[in-house]
């Protein structure tokens, strides 16, 4: 089935002033689809702009102002996750839904109350209740529900949103991934540069980070803080290991760049990270305090062995190359192009 082969003009959602790696999925989408010579546009939610974020210049030129976007049988509106709301504005036009994170969209939908979400990952852990969340079904979040169910089709960046998609009904699920930008893909990491250096993004999994590094006196961390795209390479350049026991709401980008920079990755078991067609690697520990000394053996053993780790993880860099053939791909199949 080809779910979007009759659309005249793709309509694809991102929210405006925000650069990380879901917005930037976003505009690659209607980067591709314009290349492959269909009509897509970026539209901005939460701010009127006319020009894209200068970090996004290579995708797209402009914008579409939300209120011109025209609500026709024949178009089609791409909404990510945490965006589902904006759907019911539109009566005529089909509507798709990027799964980019499986774990933002409860965060945002399931308990609208800011305030009793607060108390709850406060006094019990933001992983323990985030884990509690997503065994909740999906019909009981009746704020998104409609628009869930009537979407033409749930697109999945990761096997963990499809898996997560499929065992809570839905049905017309197809995967679109995403691909690292060029900047990471034509790197050659020079192994005589690499130090035994420990990269980490203290957004993610802080906790349990910190844990860590007070465990490790012996080893050397450094956090990306505040830094350039071309600051975050050169950090990954010269690092043997980058580590991420963060919660992996979909298929991370930062991961896979360090994995071009020639980093050995290792992982705790959560959200993305637990498949391994997502994060293909066997250095996977389960983020928990009783595993500290194993996770701090192991960093060790890449830190004195490093060619035997990089080369174990070779196949992960291959599939982070062929990622953008891949998405190519999978855009023409849905498109029909």
């Amino acid at each position: 089935m080809v779910p979007f082969a009759n659309v005249k003009r793709t309509y694809v959602l991102a929210p405006a002033d925000s650069t990380s790696g879901g917005p930037e999925l976003l505009h690659q989408l209607v980067y591709t689809l314009n290349t492959l010579g269909a009509q897509a546009d970026i539209v901005y939610y939460g701010a009127d702009h006319s020009s894209p974020p200068p970090a996004y210049s290579r995708y797209v030129k402009g914008s579409v102002p939300f209120g011109e976007i025209e609500d026709s049988e024949e178009n089609l509106i791409v909404v990510p996750e945490v965006s589902i709301h904006l759907l019911s504005r539109f009566k005529k036009a089909a509507k798709a839904i990027w799964w980019l994170s499986v774990d933002n969209f409860y965060i945002l939908y399931r308990d609208k109350s800011f305030d009793a979400l607060s108390f709850l990952f406060r006094t019990q852990g933001f992983f323990a209740v985030l884990k509690r969340l997503l065994k909740i079904s999906i019909k009981h979040i009746s704020f998104a529900s409609p628009a869930i169910q009537q979407a033409r089709a749930h697109l999945c960046q990761s096997h963990y949103a499809m898996d997560w998609c499929k065992r809570h009904g839905l049905t017309k699920v197809y995967g679109l991934s995403d691909y690292l930008a060029d900047d990471y893909l034509g790197l050659t990491p020079d192994v005589a540069q690499k130090e035994d250096l420990v990269v980490y993004n203290p957004k993610k999994g802080a906790s349990f980070t910190k844990k860590l590094i007070r465990a490790s006196p012996d080893l050397t961390f450094a956090p990306i803080i505040g830094m350039s795209r071309q600051e975050v390479i050169r950090l990954l350049l010269r690092a043997k290991v980058y580590i991420d026991f963060g919660n992996h709401p979909g298929k991370d980008r930062i991961p896979r760049e360090a994995r071009m920079a020639g980093c050995v990755v290792v992982t705790g078991t959560d959200g993305a990270a637990r498949f391994d067609a997502d994060v293909p690697i066997q250095e996977k520990i389960p983020a928990r305090s009783e595993n500290i000394r194993t996770i701090r053996n192991l960093i060790g053993t890449v830190m004195s062995d490093y060619a035997t780790f990089n080369s174990r993880q070779s196949a992960y860099a291959e599939q982070i190359k062929r990622g953008k053939g891949d998405f190519v791909s999978q855009v023409k199949s849905l498109w029909g192009l």
